[in-house]
């Protein structure tokens, strides 16, 4: 079922497992190569929805793109399942460790100057999150998700229309 909730960290992270004094250790590894698209992808969005328009964000990632839409002046929404991320993005501040010659690569998590508009951070999973924001009558301009485990599965888009608004991107 695609709906399942995921134990993935996010689209653009993974746990590795790598070898210490003390025996195995899972640390959160992310990859530096992302960031460009990360960013292309933020500045399409930012260039086609209205000025101090939404998005949310499904999964922080590397943060790249959070950084654009905050530095734009958007109302962001992020909603994130792992909770080292969540808490390093809503703190406003930190890094992905660059450990273990695993290919991981120190990030920056949080920033952004923020500019008018709002920003929340909403931890959970967003199978369960779009219905408390459907309740509540959020409605996003974008909605920014790389489609990591529900790839060919289109009906991720009937849950999505309960947040978009007409001509959401």
């Amino acid at each position: 079922d695609y709906l399942k909730r995921s134990s993935h960290i996010s689209s653009n992270s993974a746990k590795v497992a790598y070898n210490t004094n003390g025996g195995m250790t899972q640390i959160v590894c992310a990859h530096i190569a992302f960031r460009g698209l990360e960013e292309a992808h933020a500045n399409f969005i930012i260039n086609n929805i209205p000025n101090g328009g939404s998005v949310l964000e499904i999964g922080y990632g590397l943060g790249y793109s959070a950084k654009k839409f905050k530095d734009a002046g958007l109302n962001y929404t992020c909603i994130e399942i792992n909770t080292e991320i969540y808490q390093l993005a809503s703190g406003g501040g930190g890094a992905l460790p660059a450990e273990g010659g695993m290919g991981g690569v120190g990030v920056p998590i949080g920033g952004g100057e923020g500019g008018k508009g709002s920003t929340t951070y909403i931890e959970g999973a967003w199978q369960d999150e779009i219905d408390i924001l459907q309740g509540q009558n959020k409605k996003y301009d974008a909605i920014y998700y790389s489609m990591y485990d529900e790839v060919g599965n289109l009906e991720i888009f009937n849950e999505l229309k309960k947040v978009s608004k007409t001509g959401t991107i």
